[in-house]
């Protein structure tokens, strides 16, 4: 099942959030309701290191403008 555009599928929204939250929380159950969605390993894999990445950028956007703030502050 291929993704398009930014809309995160019903199926993936759990793994999605959970992974860049709070990914230490997605369980097999989770990767399983995923699967029987219809989605194979690696387009769970894509997801999953597209979430991790995109979370890990967010928060290093927010470090570098925390970062400027304080700078200017000085």
């Amino acid at each position: 099942m291929p993704l398009h555009g930014n809309e995160v599928p019903e199926a993936l929204l759990i793994v999605v959030e959970k992974v860049a939250r709070h990914a230490y929380r997605v369980t097999d159950e989770d990767i399983d309701a995923a699967a029987d969605a219809g989605y194979d390993e690696n387009e769970l894999f894509d997801v999953i290191v597209a979430a991790a990445l995109g979370a890990g950028l967010a928060r290093r956007e927010r470090g570098l403008a925390a970062i400027s703030d304080w700078e200017g502050a000085r």
